[in-house]
């Protein structure tokens, strides 16, 4: 996957979506510390996925991954310690995206399994704008890819749009 391509997310499913990326890069470094210490770490129990990320199949944690890409998840890991202020999440952020990109390809990796992020119920989104005059160019939405299973709901209300105006109520790239 290009790191880029991971796709923007929003509401819950970004929230959701740092938070699971976030604990397990944190289980693999606890995972390694142990091993380092002589100790066997315990094999995980089930893994709590969130509704808005999806995988097919079982999942079997390799260590000989975690411990291949060890270096690579303490920065991860580390980088995404500092989105943990949920408030100030915007999943349209390159740097964010390219973070999270990453970290997918390490978490399809140590599973096996290809993780999907940003489906669901929780891929959900409203918008909604209130223009009274717009004489220069407005855009309601802009939105780059909307995810299989994700929902927008863009609502408009424009009182004028004057001769030198343009509106457009939504901009979309992609929808699935």
């Amino acid at each position: 996957m290009e790191e880029i391509a991971f796709p923007v997310l929003v509401g819950a499913a970004l929230v959701e979506g740092v938070k699971f990326t976030y604990s397990q890069l944190g289980l693999f470094l606890e995972r390694r510390r142990l091993s380092r210490q002589g100790e066997q770490p315990s094999t995980p129990e089930d893994l709590e996925i969130p509704s808005s990320i999806e995988v097919n199949g079982p999942l079997q944690l390799r260590d000989d991954v975690v411990e291949q890409h060890e270096s690579e998840i303490q920065i991860l890991h580390s980088l995404l310690r500092v989105s943990q202020n949920y408030e100030n999440l915007d999943g349209r952020e390159p740097q964010l995206r390219i973070v999270l990109g990453k970290a997918k390809s390490i978490l399809d990796a140590v599973y096996g399994q290809e993780f999907r992020f940003g489906n669901g119920d929780d891929a959900t989104f409203k918008v909604q704008n209130r223009l009274e005059d717009v004489h220069g160019k407005a855009v309601g939405a802009d939105m780059g890819v909307i995810n299989h299973g994700g929902h927008a709901e863009v609502d408009n209300q424009v009182l004028r749009v004057h001769e030198s105006g343009e509106f457009t109520g939504a901009r979309i790239d992609r929808v699935g």
